[in-house]
């Protein structure tokens, strides 16, 4: 019997294949689970991450908001300091640095300037590298103008008055005393002359404070300020346009006469003409100046400017010019023809919150307001006053014409209310006569 020998298989042993078999899925899954702890490492080292910057950033963020608020503070902090004459001396147009709590930490630098009659400082704060600036608008408060409800000077003529006419307020009139007069049938409805002090009047108005025109007749005698910006009018197209007062002057300047119609402007914009601007009911302005020979304000405009002229201003019907506004007239070194005056008028209904003044050289000077206008602030006439409505305030002029359906009359009043104590608390307006020692804050710009 032949016997024959079996073959081996080929290939690996079955039990040697297991275990090259087991150990690379050990390894497979070592690898794996070192992979899968990278990854968990990687993933937590940018969570980490993201939390140490997140944290940090609000933190920042937390360190920016604490220093903008203290910024804020030492602006209000010197607002309030410079309104109640804490930098007294200090020129308009003039820097000055101040370290405010003299801890080196808290510098401000303020600047003024003349807006109108008015006033803007200007205060930049600074704490290392965060800087922060505002504007904020000055005029003098109802507690620092003089206590005078009506100042009349002594021309000669005593005063009367007739009907349901009120004054209060120290009230200076010619020989100390009026006289209680019946026109149109109207007598006078009260016991007392006024609710407040009486004295005698001079024989002329206390002159204005130059400051009060500075600001425009470098304008009106073609003098530009260095930093402005000029714009012809024929080039200005813009139906909105506002300028912050952190930025320069922009001027609109041209010879003729321009229609201010369906136009929103506001900010530190000055409107300059050599003939005339009326400025529609549809427009609106705020806190703009106008500087022309003859100013018109459209019936039922609402907003607030400034208006300089040197001839007239005519204020339309229904019109709410909002504090504060100011209406100022001066005779300057123009050309005037014969019969030329000095002149405003204030339409029926219409309202003036700020001031209205009138100053005259020689010219003869009217303001006339008719039937239920009203005037809240303080109003300067050098000469002859027509007042058909009510003036919640005070009032200085040379004297007051009454025209009647029968005759005409001098120094009488019929039916006026001329009341300082009707002036609201909020009022602040042109420091007339320059002699405030304090500024109230009238509002904080653009």
């Amino acid at each position: 019997m032949i016997s024959r020998k079996k073959k081996k298989p080929q290939g690996v042993i079955p039990e040697q294949g297991e275990t090259v078999r087991e150990i690379r899925l050990v390894a497979m899954l070592r690898a794996g689970a070192l992979m899968y702890a990278m990854v968990v490492i990687l993933l937590s080292s940018v969570v980490t991450g993201m939390v140490i910057t997140g944290l940090s950033f609000q933190r920042e963020l937390a360190e920016r908001v604490i220093t903008r608020r203290q910024l804020d503070r030492n602006i209000i902090s010197s607002a309030v300091l410079y309104s109640n004459g804490g930098f007294v001396g200090f020129p308009e147009g003039d820097t000055f640095g101040l370290d405010l709590y003299k801890d080196s930490k808290s510098e401000v630098i303020l600047t003024t300037m003349n807006w109108g009659g008015l006033e803007v400082l200007t205060v930049e704060a600074v704490m290392g590298r965060e800087r922060l600036s505002k504007n904020i608008l000055f005029g003098t408060g109802k507690e620092d103008i003089s206590p005078i409800g009506l100042y009349l000077s002594d021309k000669g003529r005593f005063l009367s008055l007739s009907g349901d006419t009120r004054l209060s307020g120290d009230c200076y009139l010619p020989a100390a005393t009026a006289r209680v007069a019946s026109i149109e049938g109207r007598h006078f409805q009260y016991k007392e002359i006024a609710r407040g002090r009486i004295f005698k009047s001079e024989d002329h108005l206390v002159e204005p404070d130059p400051g009060v025109f500075s600001f425009i007749r470098d304008y009106l005698s073609g003098y530009f300020q260095k930093n402005d910006s000029i714009v012809l009018w024929h080039d200005f197209i813009s139906e909105r346009y506002s300028r912050p007062f952190g930025l320069s002057t922009v001027v609109i300047t041209g010879p003729d006469h321009w229609v201010l119609e369906g136009i929103d402007a506001s900010g530190r914009l000055v409107f300059l003409s050599d003939s005339s601007i009326t400025v529609n009911g549809d427009s609106y302005l705020s806190d703009v100046v106008l500087i022309s020979r003859d100013i018109v304000i459209g019936d039922d405009f609402d907003g607030s400017l400034q208006a300089f002229a040197y001839r007239s201003i005519c204020v339309g019907e229904n019109c709410n010019l909002l504090l504060p506004s100011v209406l100022a007239v001066s005779q300057e070194n123009k050309q005037y023809l014969v019969h030329d005056s000095i002149t405003v008028k204030i339409g029926e209904g219409s309202i003036v919150s700020g001031n209205i003044i009138l100053k005259s050289e020689g010219l003869p000077c009217y303001l006339k307001t008719e039937a239920g206008s009203r005037v809240i602030g303080l109003v300067y006439c050098q000469g002859q006053v027509s007042h058909g409505g009510f003036i919640e305030g005070s009032l200085y002029c040379d004297g007051f014409y009454l025209k009647t359906p029968s005759s005409w009359y001098l120094n009488h009043l019929l039916d006026n209310r001329i009341e300082l104590t009707e002036l609201p608390d909020s009022y602040a307006g042109v420091d007339i006569f320059g002699k405030a020692e304090k500024k109230t804050i009238l509002k904080w710009l653009q």
